[in-house]
């Protein structure tokens, strides 16, 4: 009987890893996932902006965010357990006119510049120089971040973000296309989209949208 009383305390800690394992997994089908739903609407935006397709940048970024609001209000109906700071009781958050005008409305404006920008680089440079560039937005949030007071200043994050200039430094040299107006309009793309990473950490540290 004591030998059973021993063993007893050791089922919880089996469950407890098999349930580990499960939201690892789980985790990285969800990152998959993301990585291959990415690629491809960066290949298909690029397809489509070619000139004899649909090269109207504004246009289709309406008709993405269209498609993506009709799913996500589909999505609130079907399962509100996904959006509990709007369906949970205990941790909703209240949506009213200045949150929207002075939160979201800014989030969503810099958000529609970028996608538009990044859809029209797409008729001036290659896939692959673009997503190259795109792995400097380090530098500008962390820019964006030191002014807003979400990250304090560190010489070895200053280290990471120079050897960043000088590998972008590298790729751009090493482009055989470089068309100056599409770097012009991917940089704008990129300034757009790091504003708006920090402007929606800046609205989530003061609520719980993202619970």
């Amino acid at each position: 009987m004591a030998a059973k009383d021993e063993r007893t305390p050791l089922a919880p800690a089996a469950s407890d890893a098999s349930a580990s394992r499960k939201d690892l997994w789980k985790t990285l089908g969800f990152g998959f996932t993301t990585i291959l739903c990415s690629v491809g609407l960066i290949n298909f935006n690029s397809y489509l902006m070619a000139d004899g397709r649909f090269p109207y940048a504004a246009p289709l970024v309406l008709m993405h965010m269209a498609f993506c609001s009709t799913f996500a209000l589909v999505l609130r109906f079907l399962q509100p357990s996904l959006y509990p700071a709007l369906t949970d009781p205990h941790k909703r958050v209240p949506i009213d006119a200045d949150f929207l005008l002075r939160g979201v409305l800014p989030i969503g404006a810099v958000f529609s510049a970028s996608l538009v920008l990044t859809n029209l680089a797409y008729n001036k440079l290659s896939v692959a120089f673009l997503q190259m560039l795109k792995e400097c937005n380090i530098i500008l949030v962390y820019a964006f971040s030191l002014i807003a007071t979400l990250e304090m200043f560190s010489w070895r994050h200053v280290q990471v973000i120079f050897f960043a200039m000088v590998a972008a430094s590298l790729t751009i040299t090493g482009e055989l296309n470089f068309v100056w107006d599409g770097f012009c309009i991917q940089v704008s793309s990129m300034v757009c989209e790091c504003l708006r990473i920090v402007l929606q950490s800046v609205l989530l540290s003061g609520t719980k949208l993202d619970a």
